[in-house]
């Protein structure tokens, strides 16, 4: 469901990517929402630093607009995870 621009709560979430799914990832303990239309700069992974800019939904989820990797790290033992809007 869309809703009116102009009752939309923007805001923005910084940290580490913590888990991430096909519709989804956990950024400081946040559950963020992937759109279609979420614009994704880079492949996202585990264990790095992320901003990610948010509208929050009338039922308070957090539905992400735009994501950027601001360091890419790679640490083992993280295990594997990448999120992309493939749009």
């Amino acid at each position: 469901m869309e809703e009116s621009r102009a009752h939309q709560v923007k805001a923005e979430v910084e940290g580490v990517v913590e888990a991430v799914t096909t519709d989804s990832l956990v950024v400081a303990g946040k559950r963020i929402f992937i759109a279609p239309d979420t614009r994704v700069k880079d492949a996202v992974e585990l264990g790095q630093r992320v901003e990610v800019e948010v509208v929050v939904q009338s039922d308070g989820r957090f539905l992400a607009r735009k994501i950027e990797v601001e360091q890419k790290r790679k640490e083992g033992g993280q295990g594997r995870g990448k999120a992309d809007a493939g749009a």
